[in-house]
């Protein structure tokens, strides 16, 4: 049986010879038998084994390129020998085609290669093995493959792209990108990779809105129109939504905040922002129902304050234009508000760096009645652009500290996107959750446990410890962006922009960046 086999694959091209009954099914069965095993080894257990490589776009392209080449070798070599076998009933090759006819053309097909060997007057034409042919057939089969892969994933890309007529007027899509089955392999393999310390579970995802298309106002002609590269930034919640936020990646509309229920994960409704903004970040101020919205440009940071009772009121189709912010607050003494963070009266603004120079996260005090930012924070600060060159970094914190524009400084980690803030049970310590994005390759979730005494400060904390207690680090998708924590329902909820239009496109239409289209909700 495995000599038959072997002669199966040997004889790849051979069109010259003849098959026996035997020889025939004997390869077809086992093909069979090998299919079954091989979709489970690709779907399930090659694709999240094959890590040759850190960057696992180019681990995805050899799994897909390798389950190519098989099908196609497959078919050839099924292909001759089909053509053989025919032959063995005295019939010509060209027979083969008769199997194409759907229904009748198939089962008369069956019924000859059913049909016994015939004897032949002539001497039987021998098999030779031309190991250059088999080489070049390979060869043909790998280009082939990879033509095969750069077309499926060209299509699989257009068809992702929705076009206006496709998405209701004033509102988004919340269609998957990817299907369950796809979804789950992409967090086993990462959930696989290094972790360190406590490991949070994944309990519910929900899908983000926006990644096919959604409606938005023209920055320029403020009028209503489509865009299909809404690219995910901030996320928070509040008991009853998750708030996420996204910027047009072709610089045409106006950001958007896309408005999820919690309970069944459905979309319920966008806010449009009156610029196209980067909109970096989202926090939500449970204390004085307030989300409070990153809206930086390239000029300056600010952020905006909209109130629980102008975001319910707010209906975008009825309006026709975009919401109204209860307070907008330039901070002219930021470059840029990466991320955003509330806890008991302090919004903390994380600016994202590659480095210890250019990253931070810098906390500063609300009114306490109103919530508000106070006139104080919003100053110019009183040193120049050319003063403030010369001096160290930590002479500048010290002038804005010292001029009440900010609170307390920490320049917190690498690539670091999002912050999160949780009380401990005892309350004298919190937990900080940063999101730390990798390029390609995995982000991590990153979780410290800080000293923590009636006030929130950074600068003390970090006196205090003297350096960060890490108490895990958690591989998670490449392209983390916020992060969202509840203390209520011991939950984390994370957020990633790779499903946006400009990530997934395919380098060289074949290699793709692995990216999540859903929010991951994990319980500690």
């Amino acid at each position: 049986m495995l000599k038959i086999y072997r002669n199966y694959w040997a004889h790849l091209l051979d069109l010259r010879g003849r098959t026996s009954r035997k020889a025939y099914w004997v390869p077809i069965l086992i093909n069979y038998a090998l299919s079954l095993l091989l979709i489970l080894l690709f779907k399930n257990i090659l694709a999240a084994a094959v890590t040759f490589s850190n960057v696992d776009s180019l681990n995805n392209l050899f799994v897909a390129i390798l389950h190519q080449m098989i099908i196609l070798l497959t078919w050839l070599a099924t292909f001759s020998l089909k053509v053989r076998r025919l032959h063995d009933t005295n019939r010509s090759g060209w027979w083969v085609f008769i199997s194409f006819i759907p229904l009748v053309g198939s089962l008369y097909f069956l019924v000859l290669m059913l049909l016994p060997s015939k004897k032949i007057t002539k001497n039987t034409v021998t098999y030779r093995e031309n190991r250059p042919l088999l080489l070049t057939v390979v060869g043909l089969a790998a280009t082939a493959s990879i033509i095969s892969v750069a077309w499926r994933n060209y299509l699989t890309y257009t068809n992702s792209i929705y076009q206006a007529n496709e998405v209701q007027k004033w509102s988004a899509d919340q269609h998957a990108l990817l299907s369950k089955p796809a979804f789950r392999q992409l967090l086993d393999k990462y959930q696989h990779q290094k972790s360190t310390g406590i490991m949070p579970k994944v309990f519910k995802t929900v899908i983000i809105p926006g990644l096919h298309g959604a409606w938005s106002i023209n920055h320029q002609t403020k009028q209503v129109a489509f865009g299909s590269n809404w690219v995910p930034q901030g996320l928070t919640e509040n008991d009853d939504s998750y708030f996420i936020s996204a910027y047009d990646g072709n610089h045409r509309l106006n950001s958007l905040i896309f408005i999820v229920d919690k309970q069944t994960g459905k979309y319920q409704k966008s806010l449009i922002l009156s610029r196209k903004a980067h909109v970096g970040g989202l926090a939500y101020d449970r204390d004085h129902q307030l989300l409070w919205v990153s809206d930086d440009t390239h000029q300056s940071a600010q952020v905006l304050a909209l109130r629980l009772a102008t975001i319910n009121r707010y209906q975008a189709a009825k309006v026709q234009q975009p919401i109204k912010a209860d307070q907008i607050a330039p901070l002219k003494w930021a470059s840029k508000t990466s991320g955003l963070s509330y806890f008991k009266n302090n919004l903390l603004i994380v600016k994202y760096g590659n480095n210890i120079n250019n990253r931070s996260v810098v906390d500063f005090e609300v009114n306490h009645q109103t919530g508000f930012i106070k006139p104080t924070t919003m100053r110019t600060p009183r040193v120049s652009a050319r003063e403030a060159a010369k001096m160290k970094r930590t002479q500048v914190i010290a002038i804005l500290k010292k001029q009440g524009l900010i609170k307390s400084y920490s320049p917190g980690y690498n690539r670091m996107q999002g912050l999160a803030v949780l009380p401990t049970k005892d309350q004298k310590s919190v937990f900080t959750l940063y999101t730390q994005s990798n390029g390609d390759q995995s982000s991590h979730l990153i979780i410290n446990r800080s000293y923590f005494k009636n006030d929130f400060d950074f600068s003390h904390i970090s006196k205090r410890n003297n350096q960060y207690k890490e108490l895990a680090s958690i591989a998670i998708p490449p392209s983390a962006e916020q992060v969202s924590a509840n203390a209520s329902t011991h939950s984390i909820s994370l957020l990633f922009e790779g499903g946006a239009r400009e990530y997934r496109k395919y380098r060289l239409g074949l290699l793709q960046t692995p990216f999540s289209d859903r929010i991951l909700v994990m319980k500690y």
